[in-house]
């Protein structure tokens, strides 16, 4: 088919390590541009992490200066034997995560740090050591092997991205940019003893409120000392465990102590912006001063999930499944938006049943997506809503794009037909 690789494998957002490439701007993503505390709300598989993802990508168009630092926190990753973390969990979590964080902006950006004292220096790798949760020692060994910040940034987070440059000598750019590289790691070396590939002082003992609170103020100066205004703490994945996934209120439960906190890290430079399930959002009871948004998704953007996929996957070849379509059928993306629940998990879903009923039909050989590829891909997808129903139930504004999926006969609607003479230039797959 021209695919470097299946861009309609992963489901879940979360999973996806090329997500970054193909993400659909979405208009709610300037809801969580302020300085304000904002929550988006979507159901699963609603693209909130997509838009977390973009709007992180967004803030480093200015190349990384006098702007907030997006800080990605997830908690639903860090539930203890089944309850909410506690205060003092969350934040030594959102310390691991800054520390990560700027670890991954120095890489990026070296002269961020080259260009601070000494004492400056010494502060910031001490934070490093107590707030990492990889050894420095060997964290700053890795950079030194790969010179490389987007490797390095994979390593650590591979959802943070940094769009890099654009430059007219590569050549040259690469050279500097080893060189900066190699400074960094020979500045931060220099701040480290032999002793610390074992010493990490947060690791294995408990350490009070008051202390964390302390560290988190710490951590913020040090981040505007950088030359950051403030840090954008983007809190996703509260539905994310088999705890939460079907309980609103557990999801809730996971975040709640966070957004009581809003308000006053504002103050002190750190501002909340929540990704969270649209089953949460009668549970919280958020005060006026929230920015609040619903993601809402029309067979246009739905469509364009698909082409943003196909275009990358085939290099830029073709941007379209009409491209590997009969003649006789156009528009496939936008027909196959049409018909499902309106959210980009269940869009990927039923092209994948559409590719996978081609290879079936034609047993793995080359060939084009036919009508009765569709039929059969809507049979299935209709079957498999049906199941993911009754362990999952929609939100009460898509049960009714569901129903009519469900009811749906699963023929093809005629509109998507055109008569092979109107497409005696049409597109082939070589």
């Amino acid at each position: 088919m021209g695919f470097e690789y299946d861009p309609f494998f992963y489901f879940n957002a979360a999973e996806d390590p090329r997500l970054g490439e193909y993400i659909v701007n979405h208009h709610v993503a300037r809801v969580a541009w302020g300085d304000t505390p904002a929550v988006i709300f979507a159901p699963a598989g609603g693209g909130k992490t997509s838009l977390r993802i973009d709007i992180t990508r967004s803030a480093w168009v200015s190349a990384g200066y006098l702007h907030p630092l997006p800080v990605p926190y997830i908690p639903a990753q860090l539930t203890r034997n089944g309850r909410p973390p506690t205060s003092e969990e969350h934040l030594q979590d959102i310390l691991h995560a800054i520390a990560s964080t700027l670890l991954i902006v120095v890489a990026y950006f070296p002269q961020l740090l080259l260009a601070q004292t000494e004492q400056y220096t010494a502060r910031l790798v001490e934070l490093w050591r107590q707030w990492l949760q990889r050894p420095l020692v060997f964290l700053v060994d890795t950079l030194a092997e790969t010179l490389s910040a987007n490797q390095f940034g994979r390593l650590l987070d591979p959802t943070y991205l940094i769009a890099s440059l654009p430059t007219v000598d590569k050549a040259d750019s690469a050279m500097r940019a080893h060189h900066a590289l190699s400074q960094l790691v020979a500045t931060i070396r220099s701040h480290l003893t032999s002793a610390e590939h074992t010493d990490r002082p947060t690791q294995g003992r408990s350490v009070s409120l008051s202390q964390l609170q302390a560290s988190l103020e710490e951590m913020i100066q040090a981040v505007r000392q950088l030359g950051f205004k403030n840090i954008h703490l983007e809190v996703d994945g509260a539905d994310g465990l088999p705890e939460t996934i079907n309980d609103p209120e557990a999801a809730a439960q996971q975040v709640r102590w966070l957004l009581q906190q809003a308000p006053d890290w504002e103050r002190r430079g750190l501002c909340v912006k929540a990704f969270l399930p649209i089953e949460t959002e009668d549970l919280l009871n958020l005060s006026a001063e929230w920015q609040k948004a619903n993601i809402v998704w029309t067979p246009d953007l739905l469509s364009e999930v698909i082409r943003r996929r196909v275009y990358r996957a085939t290099g830029g070849k073709f941007g379209s499944l009409d491209a590997i379509s009969s003649p006789v059928l156009r528009d496939v993306d936008t027909y196959l938006a049409q018909q499902v629940v309106p959210l980009p998990r269940e869009v990927i879903m039923l092209v994948r049943l559409v590719l996978q009923a081609m290879a079936d039909r034609t047993q793995g050989s080359e060939g084009r997506i036919e009508s009765e590829d569709l039929d059969a891909a809507m049979r299935a997808y209709a079957k498999n809503r049906a199941l993911i129903a009754d362990v999952t139930p929609l939100p009460s504004e898509l049960l009714r794009n569901a129903n009519l999926i469900l009811s749906n006969s699963a023929t093809l609607n005629p509109n998507i037909f055109v008569s092979s003479q109107a497409f005696s230039h049409g597109r082939s797959i070589r």
